[in-house]
């Protein structure tokens, strides 16, 4: 494998009624296989689902077995040791955080309809309805960066509404999905549903404008990750070849290609401060080897970290909030945490 340099929300911790606390120790490493430390029990929670790491209460927000008692519901497991928590009974996705973890918002089934709701993560918080839409909708729900309780919620009929999630007001912003907010909450990056990545534009919250976001990418990409810092759009993506990851800086127009392997880049990807996180896969026998890289860095400082290898398929990695050298996945639906040393800046491999 070649690593190259440049180029360029559910509730309740108490809400009577509503919870349930099953703190369980997690069981004991498992022999040495390429994995990490579990912290759920085999067949614990949906694999291939969403997970999100809370910095406020330092646990991991997943989606429970089917198997469960309660199929496929909303916990939240400490990010250390597993303990276990019921944040939402019913069939649940995670979809995003409040800035600073305090709450997740997330959507539910119900009868004939899909439900999006909030639920604060912190004691004494409260769960809150967002809104609903028919069986054959899903669910955007990204919060402002300045409020807890400010979120844009698509769709609304075929558009994005800035909702108050605290008091149920909300104001019709534009038509199409939210990306991304500004760090200031004054623009969103929006797309539509069937239009490339390359075609977002910008929506202006104080004058209603929109404009065309010129983020300069190739005409076909293929899965990627955008966020809007301080330095403006940023827009990780693979390669239609699926064997590049390219960090596109759109207000510089810069590209830098963070990482290239000759087997092929997976979807499940993470992106936290200047380390990636991506599984691999490549063909073994008669099935595939999967291999969990983190990546350091980009341009001539970019340095690599192997964490994990299996030949069961993996689900999405979720890196550490707060920038330690931890990182969950879910492997077979079992929680995995492992722990890694960054390669020493100019050692990179």
């Amino acid at each position: 494998m070649r690593r190259c340099s440049m180029a360029g929300a559910a509730l309740i911790l108490t809400l009577a009624g509503c919870s349930s606390d099953d703190e369980v120790a997690p069981p004991p490493p498992p022999p040495s296989g390429g994995l990490g430390t579990p912290l759920t029990a085999a067949g614990a929670i949906e694999a291939q689902t969403p997970l999100l790491w809370s910095f406020t209460t330092n646990e991991i927000v997943a989606v429970a077995s089917f198997n469960d008692p309660n199929s496929n519901s909303l916990i939240a497991l400490g990010s250390s040791n597993g303990a276990r928590r019921q944040l939402e009974p019913l069939a649940s996705t995670p979809l995003s955080l409040a800035p600073g973890g305090e709450a997740v918002y997330y959507v539910t089934l119900e009868l004939d309809s899909t439900v999006a709701r909030g639920v604060e993560l912190t004691p004494g918080g409260t769960r809150r309805r967002l809104n609903r839409c028919g069986s054959g909708c899903f669910h955007v729900v990204l919060p402002a960066p300045l409020s807890v309780f400010q979120v844009a919620v698509y769709p609304v009929g075929d558009s994005t509404a800035l909702q108050n999630a605290s008091n149920g007001q909300r104001q019709m912003l534009t038509s199409g999905y939210p990306l991304a907010f500004s760090p200031d909450g004054t623009q969103l990056l929006k797309k539509q549903l069937n239009e490339p990545l390359q075609d977002a534009l910008i929506f202006d919250l104080g004058t209603g404008l929109t404009a065309p976001a010129n983020l300069g990418l190739p005409a076909d990409i293929g899965d990627y990750l955008v966020r809007w810092t301080v330095t403006g759009i940023e827009v990780l993506y693979q390669t239609l070849d699926r064997q590049s990851l390219v960090r596109r800086r759109v207000g510089p127009g810069q590209d830098a290609t963070v990482f290239t392997t000759p087997d092929t880049l997976e979807a499940a990807m993470d992106w936290v401060g200047e380390r990636i996180a991506v599984w691999t896969s490549k063909t073994a026998g008669t099935g595939r080897r999967y291999q969990l890289t983190v990546i350091d860095g980009d341009a001539g400082l970019v340095g690599v970290s192997d964490v994990a290898s299996t030949t069961l398929l993996p689900g999405r990695p979720k890196l550490s909030p707060d920038g330690a050298d931890v990182i969950v996945y879910a492997v077979d639906r079992r929680l995995y945490r492992s722990t890694f040393t960054p390669p020493v800046e100019g050692l990179a491999r």
